[in-house]
């Protein structure tokens, strides 16, 4: 009896969406076109890749490896008539992409556009069939006129703004070009960096759709500013760096009580404050923190007057904090409502006394264990799901392991440490730890200096490990970076037995498929055995 089409594209479809690698993609596409012409007229045409490739990203050797691949890609994917992918563009039509517009344009779900695209954005935006949103590049000068006017009236798509001034000096935007353009409800999002804003408070702002403002190194004035945070009553997600305002240059009082008072109309989710050399009155400090209306707040660089503080900080609404201040510990300590922080992120520093106040915290992030919090300060958390370390010495999370906190399943260390003179016994140790932990189901460690070492195997602790541990679902060590380690055929068949025995592990990290030139055919056989049994052979932390 047949196996109905829509059964087998149930089953491909995790296969397809295994890795987030165009380089994956392709493989997948030679691989399974080559079963049957009904296939291909029936199931690959309905598969559906939910990853959007970001050609956007910063150029590294690993993105020039895709950029160089998607022509066969495209030209495989248009054999079959598989049409079902998305790309963001990249950042500019350079030489190097300009080629790929017209082969892909049908497949960008974002691209860019200047003003060199202003006397044709219609035809600009109708070239690309499947677009949902357009990032503009503006300083809103007058030669841009042409392009600001067609903006207003947009309709069809998502419009981000984005005016990143590169000069010395500040640049000047006329602030009402800003509302005028904003009362297109297609505009969402507003990043500008570098500028000075001038203007009469003569035409008031409308409200707007705004989900994201990002404002940097921008001076202002305070009806300016007061202007676009009460009229942008959809915002989630605010970022504020190093502002001007020019009835008040060098404290943050006005700035604070503007930013205050936004809010409570607001349907903030994220707020970031960055402040360098800028400092605030106690006062002013207390009443921020009290009454800030968002669910995440992060403070960068921050400083109050030398005025000690007494005023405890009452705020109710602020879930998550992340702080980067010299004042961490302080705050924390001054903190009213404790348990309603699930989320402390304090890279920087907070003592375990304070940190334990906390007592329904989620999620913690130190810079160690052994500075910060003990091991078995760890239990008074009885809620804490994840921890995550800047560093950590790997007899220090061998003790960890030993001794499993009930509630904590997620653990990310970012940097691991080691001794020399006692790698081989902590190593050892770490496998017997690791392997009868039954409590943690991801443990993520980014970098580990000793993976530089030609006796380390990231393979070798994977299969020592998970014979055993059938809890991770999660596993990420950092890839051997020995110039001797090769991989085996052995592997690729302990591999193959190991996912037959534990079948909870489904992410891992063995190699990054778009950093390789070609792959050998020993990686195509552990990428074979990965797809087999729908364990992702190339994870990273954003998985996670």
């Amino acid at each position: 009896m047949a196996i109905p089409n829509y059964l087998i594209i149930n089953i491909l479809d995790p296969i397809l969406n295994h890795s987030k690698d165009i380089e994956y993609v392709y493989m997948f596409l030679r691989k399974y076109t080559l079963i049957s012409k009904e296939w291909n007229q029936s199931i690959i045409v309905k598969l559906q890749y939910r990853h959007v490739n970001n050609l956007k990203r910063p150029r590294t050797v690993e993105l020039s490896k895709t950029v160089k691949l998607l022509p066969d890609f495209i030209s495989l994917a248009n054999k079959y008539k598989w049409y079902n992918y998305r790309f963001i563009s990249p950042r500019h039509s350079t030489e190097h992409y300009k080629h790929l517009y017209e082969i892909i344009r049908d497949q960008f779900s974002q691209i860019e556009i200047n003003n060199e695209q202003s006397k044709t954005l219609d035809q600009s935006i109708s070239h690309f069939k499947n677009l949902e949103s357009i990032v503009v590049e503006t300083s809103f000068s007058d030669s841009e006129e042409i392009l600001i006017n067609q903006l207003k009236s947009l309709s069809n798509i998502d419009i981000h703004i984005e005016s990143l001034n590169s000069d010395f000096a500040k640049s000047i935007i006329e602030f009402n070009r800003i509302g005028e353009l904003i009362q297109n409800r297609r505009v969402i999002s507003l990043h500008f960096r570098d500028f000075a804003f001038i203007g009469e408070n003569d035409n008031p702002f409308q409200p707007n759709s705004l989900t994201k403002i990002s404002l940097d190194k921008i001076t202002m004035s305070q009806w300016m500013l007061k202007s676009l945070l009460d009229n942008s009553l959809n915002c989630q997600n605010l970022e504020i760096e190093d502002i001007v305002l020019n009835e008040d240059k060098n404290h943050y009082d006005k700035f604070f009580e503007i930013l205050k008072h936004a809010s409570q109309s607001m349907n903030l989710k994220r707020l970031r404050v960055v402040s360098t050399n800028i400092t605030t009155s106690h006062q002013a400090a207390v009443d921020f923190l009290s009454n800030i209306k968002t669910g995440t707040l992060i403070l960068v660089y921050m400083e109050w007057n030398n005025e000690a503080f007494s005023d405890n900080i009452t705020n109710q609404w602020i879930h998550s904090l992340e702080l980067f201040t010299k004042m961490d510990d302080r705050i924390l300590e001054l903190w009213k409502h404790k348990d309603n922080i699930k989320s402390i992120f304090a890279p920087i520093g907070a003592s375990k006394n304070t940190v334990k106040e906390f007592k329904n915290l989620r999620y913690l992030r130190l810079p160690d264990l052994t500075s910060s919090m003990g091991i078995y300060d760890l239990s008074v958390h009885k809620n804490l799901h994840t921890i995550d370390y800047s560093e950590l010495d790997i007899d220090v999370l061998n003790q960890l392991l030993s001794i499993p906190h009930t509630n904590i399943r997620r653990c990310i260390i970012h940097h691991l440490h080691h001794n020399e003179n006692s790698i081989e016994n902590d190593l050892s140790l770490f496998i017997t730890s690791l392997s009868h932990n039954t409590t943690l189901t991801r443990l993520f460690i980014k970098d580990f200096l000793y993976s530089r070492n030609i006796n380390y195997n990231h393979c070798e602790l994977y299969i020592k490990i998970l014979t055993i541990n059938k809890t991770l679902h999660t596993f990420i060590l950092p890839p051997s970076r020995s110039d001797t380690f090769k991989f085996t055929t052995d592997m690729v068949k302990e591999f193959n037995e190991l996912f037959k025995i534990n079948s909870t592990i489904q992410q891992m990290n063995c190699f990054n498929l778009s950093s390789e030139s070609s792959l050998i055919q020993i990686k195509l056989d552990l990428l074979d055995v990965f797809t087999k049994y729908n364990v992702t052979i190339n994870s990273s932390i954003y998985d996670m």
